[in-house]
């Protein structure tokens, strides 16, 4: 079995093993969580179970103390009202026993009945005394027990959030270890990767030591990935072969390379059609499109163009490249060509040379020969151009009609504007 071989079946064996849940990390991890989960909603429900008893008093011994509280409350209210209506009583017969100076009042004739309402008093002083004792105790009992379910519904809340933690614990270790299992499946993955890397550059050496050896073989002859064109030949008889040995120019994409004046420039646009003459083949046309424009002027005048007479005066140009893209028979590699550039396309409209348009307050016109009655008048025509080249401009609405005779040299006949003038037609 080969590396790659043995490196693709441990990652199945991995992959397929996480496939069906058998990875031993990943299983433990939920167990545990499923347990903690477990904890969790057990100790959640005996913390809501114990809340609601308290809040709805459902516990005996918080009824019963409770019911003791009250008791004792009630029966504390029974020995004030008692001890106040004896309280009362006695003073009502002490009183009576002094109606006058050194007289014995009727209640001295019931000595007797006035000492037994004193000690009645002293009782149900008593008795209010150990009532009040009795719900004192009853208060600090009952008191005592709320204070213990309180503590215990703290303790249950504690257990709660402990169950709580097990069970993030318990879902930080699954997550864990499904990232390790993860980890695991991509170091298999990046085994086989290398592996794969490791077999194609011992089947390209291989390849290779094959090919240089048909090379060898095949020294002695030179082929070109193309056909084409012998341009230039650097090699030479009998030396070592280094290097550039010769060049090919593929007659299948013809470029034309010109220079274009700065002022023109912004006119062209990658996709313009081009029309293309050459001295040696007459005035047949070729159509090649604009395939780049530079965005750098040229550092000199193109290869073939006008050197001019003071190097001061060269005004910048830009390198254009047309790419020939109809029929290229006749066309030469390597000689000069004539390129029109086609940058915007008027149709069914007027033409008139540039110089035969003035403007006056930014309306555009021509000086036209208007003939009536045999005379001859110097007319102002308004015009919208359109289109220009470095000759022609189109006329693309206005005064200015087809057979109307215009002026090529308006600024010399503006004076005569609106006036009869002979013409000359032998001048003409």
């Amino acid at each position: 079995m080969s590396q790659l071989e043995q490196a693709q079946q441990q990652y199945q064996q991995y992959k397929d093993g996480l496939d069906q849940g058998l990875n031993q990390q990943v299983i433990s991890a939920e167990a545990a969580l499923r347990t903690a989960d477990g904890q969790y909603t057990e100790a959640q429900a005996t913390f809501e179970a114990k809340t609601r008893e308290r809040a709805t008093g459902s516990e005996a011994q918080i009824r019963e103390q409770g019911t003791a509280v009250e008791n004792s409350r009630t029966q504390v209210v029974s020995a004030a009202l008692e001890a106040l209506r004896s309280g009362v009583t006695a003073v009502d017969t002490l009183a009576g026993s002094e109606p006058g100076a050194g007289q014995p009042g009727p209640a001295a004739e019931n000595g007797a009945g006035a000492a037994g309402a004193v000690i009645g008093t002293a009782d149900s002083v008593n008795r209010l005394h150990g009532a009040a004792q009795t719900l004192t105790q009853s208060q600090q009992s009952y008191e005592a027990t709320l204070e213990k379910v309180d503590q215990d519904l703290a303790a249950q809340q504690r257990a709660v959030g402990q169950a709580f933690e097990a069970r993030k614990e318990g879902a930080i270790a699954l997550e864990a270890a499904r990232l390790a299992a993860n980890q695991q499946l991509a170091t298999h993955a990046s085994a086989v990767d290398q592996a794969y890397r490791s077999a194609q550059a011992a089947q390209s050496a291989s390849a290779q030591g094959s090919s240089q050896l048909q090379v060898d073989i095949a020294a002695r002859d030179v082929r070109t990935p193309m056909s084409g064109i012998v341009t230039s030949v650097a090699a030479e008889e009998g030396k070592p072969a280094a290097g550039t040995l010769l060049t090919v120019a593929d007659e299948g994409a013809l470029l034309v390379r010109t220079e274009v004046k700065e002022i023109d420039v912004p006119q062209i646009t990658v996709g313009d059609t081009v029309t293309v003459t050459t001295p040696t083949t007459g005035d047949r046309e070729y159509r090649g499109t604009v395939r780049f424009v530079s965005p750098v002027a040229s550092p000199g005048p193109a290869a073939g163009a006008e050197q001019p007479k003071d190097p001061g005066s060269r005004r910048a140009t830009f390198p254009v490249e047309i790419e020939i893209t109809g029929p290229a028979d006749g066309l030469r590699i390597g000689g000069t060509a004539k390129a029109r550039i086609i940058t915007d396309r008027e149709t069914g409209v007027l033409a008139v040379t540039r110089d035969a348009v003035l403007e006056d307050n930014g309306v555009s016109y021509a000086l036209v020969l208007a003939e009536q009655d045999g005379e001859h008048q110097v007319q102002r025509r308004q015009v919208r151009l359109g289109a220009a080249n470095d000759i022609d401009v189109a006329v693309v609405d206005g005064e200015l009609a087809d057979g109307d005779r215009v002026i090529t040299q308006p600024s010399e006949f503006q004076e005569f504007e609106g006036q009869d003038v002979a013409v000359d037609d032998a001048r003409d």
